[in-house]
């Protein structure tokens, strides 16, 4: 029953353009390393040897930070992780307007699902489709350094990498959930997108805290220096995300159903 459901979504999600999204994240990221030049993206100093951002020049990050090459180029291959909150987010609201909009609740509580049988495979189907650009890039990425690189970096980027992922289900869920409670219009989207840049600027702005929302914690994952002391902190969040998300999604799935 639940693979048909989520096969159905798939199917779903794949019509309403989300293919097309992974298409323009592999190709937006593609340009932004190919024009990069030297420097970073967003480059912020925690502590003398811990950096929070986006490096995707190698050289830069080494001659700056004074890291080894080995954590620039693990570096590198994630800088492309300030692409992956505004791809869940255009994910997300592609799908949740073709469900949403089309009558599909009304007719999953007509036959007897709640909020979370109904909810839970769309939340996971918006998930893949925007982590799977994400690890692509990232494999590419990390063979186009493997020159210089070993493959004893494979292990610590595939640890981030899931760490990032992790993130990408958060900020999903959080999606749908606004979208769940307040329609999927511009607003609302308008709203996350914000919010989201917002709170990065506020991480900027106080280094040493830890502001728990997408941008901050890739932000962390991407830098050099503290993804390891910062894993704990970032599933935690991310669970009590999805808490926050089912809370949200119950009450607006109660407000749809009046």
């Amino acid at each position: 029953m639940l693979r048909r459901v989520v096969f159905c979504d798939m199917r779903l999600a794949a019509s309403c353009g989300m293919p097309v999204v992974q298409g323009v994240y592999l190709a937006v990221a593609s340009m932004l390393f190919l024009c990069a030049g030297q420097g970073a993206w967003v480059f912020v100093p925690v502590s003398s040897a811990s950096f929070f951002g986006f490096f995707p020049d190698v050289s830069y990050a080494v001659a700056e930070t004074g890291c080894s090459a080995e954590q620039a180029i693990a570096s590198a291959c994630l800088a492309h992780a300030v692409l992956l909150p505004v791809t869940c987010l255009v994910s997300t609201a592609l799908f949740a307007h073709a469900v949403l909009e089309g009558g599909a609740l009304r007719v999953s509580v007509a036959r007897g699902r709640g909020i979370v049988l109904w909810l839970a495979p769309k939340v996971a189907v918006s998930w893949l489709f925007s982590v799977v650009p994400f690890v692509l890039a990232t494999v590419v990425t990390f063979l186009a350094h493997s020159g210089t690189g070993s493959l004893a970096l494979a292990p610590s980027i595939a640890m981030r990498v899931a760490l990032a992922c992790v993130i990408a289900l958060g900020c999903c869920a959080l999606c749908w959930a606004i979208f769940v409670a307040f329609g999927t219009g511009p607003a609302s989207a308008g709203m996350l997108f914000v919010a989201g840049i917002a709170a990065f600027v506020a991480q900027m702005s106080l280094p040493s805290a830890f502001v728990p929302t997408g941008y901050a914690m890739l932000s962390r994952i991407a830098g050099i220096g503290l993804w390891q002391q910062s894993a704990l902190p970032l599933c935690a969040s991310c669970v009590v995300s999805l808490g926050v998300a089912a809370a949200i999604s119950a009450i607006g799935f109660a407000r749809r159903m009046r």
